[in-house]
């Protein structure tokens, strides 16, 4: 069995056959505008992620029905699907590759996760970035918290399907959150609204909940009940009595308010100028991180993205 290039995918045509082994990232059963299910998912491999489907009368359908392979390298068989100008896989086939198979090619999961940041070097600009905005007190409090979280969220996606969906992820986005964060300086009017302190952590800290929410960029168990919204307020309120102590309680009441409110119309409104400007940057970094993806996938001159079509 053969590793399958996700990648590569993108550049063949309707209809090709394509096998072997990656990752299948998620999956769940959805149904058809005409009635019936089928399966929709995302896999993932070395190069990249890639959406697939399995319809109901395949056997991919009926095998993912009746077991769990989230979160497993699977060795799949399937044709490149090309619908509205995305690219994905209509999977027939698909099969468990056992832990045996896997320790005997010398390969892990992890060996199927993709990677496209360097890990210890994001880590390092995360943390001088964070150093140079943040006050001495507030950076050795976040420095404090942080110690504890700090390896999962090194590795963490960042989502499952969209933006930085990848090994590192999480800590790529919440990097470029708190770049962009930097042009703040440029609107003095805001930040007698937010104080720099509560803005960098807020950045800093406001998507912490996703190492609960996800495992290894698959929805955990907490995952599949309660959001990383709530999940990042459960890590601030363990934390509470030291921010308090350290910053106080207007400061931790904005910290919270941008963890919970920071998804603007897509949740919990913001009730804060701290949480809605968190979730103005937020917004704008996902969007052209997912739109760079698009334009890296593509090989046309124009590309359709968020109902634009772009060129």
């Amino acid at each position: 069995m053969e590793l399958l290039d996700l990648k590569a995918v993108l550049n063949k045509n309707y209809g090709d056959f394509v096998s072997g082994m990656c990752l299948l990232q998620t999956y769940q059963k959805q149904p058809q505008k005409n009635g019936g299910y089928f399966i929709g998912g995302t896999l993932l491999s070395q190069t990249g992620g890639l959406s697939f489907k399995a319809w109901s009368n395949s056997s991919a359908y009926n095998t993912l029905s009746d077991r769990d392979f989230t979160g497993k390298v699977v060795n799949l068989s399937g044709k490149v699907n090309i619908y509205g100008g995305v690219c994905g896989l209509i999977v027939n086939d698909i099969e468990l590759v056992s832990e045996e198979l896997l320790n005997q090619s010398g390969l892990s999961v992890v060996d199927f996760m993709h990677r496209k940041y360097d890990i210890d070097k994001y880590m390092s600009n995360f943390e001088t970035l964070l150093k140079s905005r943040l006050s001495d007190k507030c950076y050795s409090l976040f420095e404090g918290i942080f110690e504890e979280y700090q390896d999962t969220f090194k590795y963490e996606f960042a989502a499952i399907s969209h933006h930085d969906n990848c090994v590192g992820g999480l800590l790529a986005h919440t990097l470029k959150v708190c770049k962009i964060a930097t042009v703040l300086s440029l609107y003095p009017r805001l930040l007698q609204h937010i104080s720099v302190d509560a803005l960098f952590f807020g950045c800093a800290i406001h998507d912490i909940g996703k190492i609960v929410e996800y495992n290894n960029g698959t929805l955990s168990k907490e995952g599949t009940s309660v959001s990383h919204l709530v999940s990042g307020c459960e890590v601030l309120f363990k934390h509470k009595d030291l921010i308090v102590e350290e910053m106080g309680m207007d400061f931790y009441l904005s910290i919270l308010s941008i963890v919970s409110c920071h998804h603007g119309e897509y949740g919990e409104p913001p009730r804060t100028v701290a949480a809605y400007v968190v979730h103005l940057l937020d917004k704008l970094e996902s969007g052209l991180t997912g739109l760079s993806d698009k334009l890296e996938q593509s090989e046309g001159e124009r590309v359709s993205y968020d109902s634009f079509v772009l060129s």
